[in-house]
């Protein structure tokens, strides 16, 4: 019986010790740091670099026989894809900017959290809260990013921006989603950037599932080693590519695109954006 009354005494004892423990305390790691926001560099084409046409008042043919066909084909093009592309990134793209004034703040898990209302000016005038976690992943060696939208007096709770990027800023893959009541992939970024110099590449791939436009791109390249600094190739459907070259700061450059040509020469126009042999 005794032992019996000992088993018990034994038995509350050991309970009462474990209801008084505390949880385990999770540890993070050391003096971690906020990783650094993508610049727009890996969002945003500068296609206002592009200049088409020199003076306004500039038409495709003088009466000198002049003519200015080639680069107005490459800026036309160009105009083209930035319209569309504009369209649809303008907005998330500027809500992603704007965590630059903002404060994180750090929610465990090796996240940091940008908590803060945004008022998309000169795009549609709406206001928004948006919720930006960034997420180093892989040891420490990339970071994902999650941008969550919600409109003031609309929707809530959309997610507009993921993506992985390089803890560097020398790369990264974005997806853009299409509006809330419809929240299917649209739009691919893919950001490659050399890691000695500003050179870069960008593409925009068209990623709309069951699209006839699907895999459609326009790719963004600057590389300082080439005559010609930078590029513009413009994909779309099987068999129908346009490429565009150009030198920066004299605006000198050429352009192939077989489907308007008729050959697979390259078309090519002086710093004037005259017509030249190239």
């Amino acid at each position: 019986m005794k032992k019996l009354s000992l088993f018990f005494i034994l038995l509350v004892s050991i309970t009462m010790f474990q209801s008084c423990e505390k949880d385990p305390v999770i540890q993070e790691p050391e003096n971690v740091v906020a990783p650094t926001l993508p610049t727009q560099q890996m969002m945003v084409m500068p296609t206002s670099e592009f200049r088409n046409g020199g003076d306004p008042d500039t038409t495709v043919v003088n009466p000198n026989g002049v003519t200015y066909w080639n680069a107005l084909h490459a800026g036309l093009n160009i105009l083209v894809w930035n319209t569309v592309v504009v369209a649809n990134l303008a907005a998330p793209t500027a809500a992603f900017g704007a965590a630059l004034n903002q404060q994180a703040e750090y929610i465990g898990d090796n996240t940091f959290e940008w908590d803060y209302s945004f008022v998309a000016e000169n795009i549609n005038q709406k206001t928004y809260h948006i919720v930006l976690t960034g997420q180093y992943i892989n040891n420490f060696q990339e970071v994902e990013w999650i941008l969550t939208a919600s409109e003031v007096g609309g929707f809530t709770d959309f997610v507009w921006y993921t993506g992985i990027v390089d803890s560097d800023l020398r790369s990264g893959v974005f997806t853009l989603y299409d509006r809330p009541n419809n929240p299917r992939p649209v739009l691919s970024l893919a950001y490659e950037g050399d890691e000695n110099s500003e050179d870069g590449s960008l593409r925009l791939t068209n990623i709309t599932p069951n699209n006839p436009d699907n895999g459609d791109y326009i790719e963004y390249r600057e590389d300082s080693d080439l005559e010609f600094n930078r590029a513009y190739d413009v994909k779309r459907g099987n068999n129908n590519l346009l490429e565009i070259q150009w030198d920066e700061p004299s605006g000198n450059g050429r352009v192939k695109h077989p489907n308007h040509f008729n050959d697979s020469d390259w078309h090519c126009w002086d710093e004037n954006n005259i017509d030249i042999e190239c």
